[in-house]
Order: structure tokens, then C-alpha cells, then sequence
């Protein structure tokens, strides 16, 4: 719907399927709208491309960080890392720091 509103297309929602996968190679969570159809897309009700079954757009992609990751991250920068948890380890927060210089 925001992309037709944003820049006035006409991308049937109901020819696009969501899908989302767990990318263990790039540690990340992977979401697209997959076409189910090839369909036309216009604007302005002129024709710019036609979008083919099995197309993928994706829409969005959220990393999971390791702890192990995170403190090799924190080395690289030169930083100190404190790991935050709830008791059930569901949710966390990194916050890394680095001493300031003296003035």
C-alpha cells in the first residue's frame, strides 16, 4: 500500500505472497513479497513493467547478533561491551563505550 500511495503505481496486493526465512549464513531474518503471477504494473495508468511469477521484493532483513559476535565487534573498534539481558535471554541490548580522552 506505501508504495502505490508513494509513488502513485498500482501493485496488486493480492497477486504478492509475504515470505520470510532464517538466513543461517548471513545470521539474518530475511522477509519479500514473492509474486504469485506475472501482473503489469502502471502509473499514472501508463504501463512501466510487467512483474513475473516468482519475482522476489524484499522488504526487509534483521541480523542476529551472537554474543561471541558482538565481543569480536567491540575488539575490532577498540571498544568495551556490556550485554544487557531480560532473565528469559529474549530480548538484549550491546552498548559499547570507549573511554574519552582527557582534556
Amino acid at each position: 500500500k506505501m508504495i502505490n500511495a508513494s509513488l502513485d503505481l498500482d501493485f496488486p496486493l493480492d497477486k504478492l505472497q509475504w515470505c520470510v526465512a532464517y538466513d543461517t549464513k548471513e545470521e539474518a531474518l530475511k522477509r519479500w513479497m514473492e509474486a504469485t503471477e506475472d501482473f503489469p504494473i502502471s502509473h499514472h495508468g501508463e504501463q512501466v513493467t510487467v512483474i513475473r511469477k516468482g519475482t522476489r521484493m524484499q522488504t526487509e532483513m534483521s541480523r542476529k547478533f551472537s554474543d561471541a559476535l558482538l565481543q569480536s565487534l567491540a575488539e575490532r573498534a577498540g571498544a568495551d561491551l556490556v550485554i544487557h539481558k531480560t532473565d528469559d535471554e529474549f530480548y538484549k541490548a550491546a552498548v559499547f563505550s570507549r573511554a574519552t580522552a582527557a582534556k
